[in-house]
């Protein structure tokens, strides 16, 4: 889709809409094969919108290779009409949009940036950056295992106000021990986290 270019539009279907945390949603979306099938890299997103609503983009949270998409959704007014939604209920989805996360061409120890850029050493230090629900694409890109092979641990930053607001907690065991990440929670407010202040800062 180029700068401009409508979105081809397909059916999709609210599977289940639950809170993720305070003001965010946790939606899974019944999409066409098709659909599914083209979403290959974490950090794609489509759009999604019911009827003449303005539609919105809308980060991927979930791995590829799955029948279903997932979203961490903060809500606002301009989104309620997709928030409020039950299981069951229509919604429209564009097709796959974006690059992604080009993670192999930088985590690799051979070829692309590694040989260009680096001098031929793999990545040995990564960490993730998140704050709120712009952790969705990178639970996408996690839970795809773009770091299982590092030489060493990788961390995800993850800053929010305090642990009201901190979506997937029940997934940061399961983070540590399957998929090679650590998690430091950033809290600006309140008590608790393993930082206490705005993420950029830790």
């Amino acid at each position: 889709m180029g700068w401009g270019d409508p979105p081809v539009w397909s059916e999709a279907t609210i599977k289940s809409n639950t809170e993720a945390c305070a003001g965010h949603r946790a939606i899974e979306l019944e999409v066409p094969a098709e659909t599914a099938q083209a979403f290959e890299t974490a950090g794609q997103y489509v759009q999604l919108t019911i009827g003449e609503e303005k539609p919105g983009f809308y980060a991927i949270a979930s791995a590829p290779g799955k029948a279903t998409f997932e979203f961490l959704i903060k809500e606002n007014e301009g989104n309620a009409y997709l928030t409020s939604l039950k299981s069951g209920a229509p919604v429209k989805c564009s097709e796959v949009s974006g690059k992604g996360y080009q993670t192999k061409e930088h985590f690799d120890g051979d070829g692309g940036a590694v040989a260009a850029q680096y001098d031929g050493f793999a990545c040995m230090n990564v960490l993730f950056v998140a704050g709120g629900s712009g952790v969705a694409p990178l639970r996408s890109c996690i839970e795809a295992g773009v770091a299982l092979e590092l030489p060493q641990r990788a961390t995800l930053y993850y800053g929010v106000r305090d642990d009201s607001v901190l979506a997937y907690q029940d997934k940061f065991d399961e983070w540590s021990k399957n998929y090679n990440v650590d998690v430091v929670t950033c809290f600006s407010q309140g008590s608790g986290g393993a930082f206490k202040g705005y993420v950029q800062d830790a």
